[in-house]
């Protein structure tokens, strides 16, 4: 996994998490955050905890990119509340 820091929140809301897309391309680059390799077509704004589990919806700190692969492979595996078994750069 790719070292992220994304910072602060370029955003005071959004309606949709969809809606962050252009923010983390801007602050992290369009990059798969798990697998590394450029996403070229149709990002997927990833949650960290997954958004099924509980995990906040569009907050910043629980967004990242992820490729279509990744995406669908991790699925529900960080409950809300989990955040901190995994490690996040």
């Amino acid at each position: 996994m790719r070292p992220v820091n994304k910072g602060k929140s370029p955003y005071t809301s959004i309606g949709d998490y969809h809606d962050a897309e252009p923010f983390l391309g801007s602050t992290i680059g369009y990059f798969c955050s798990y697998c590394e390799f450029p996403i070229i077509h149709v990002p997927e704004v990833e949650h960290k905890e997954s958004k099924n589990s509980g995990g906040a919806l569009t907050d910043w700190d629980n967004l990242l990119f992820g490729c279509k692969y990744c995406n669908a492979r991790k699925k529900e595996k960080v409950k809300k509340g989990e955040h901190d078994k995994w490690i996040w750069f």
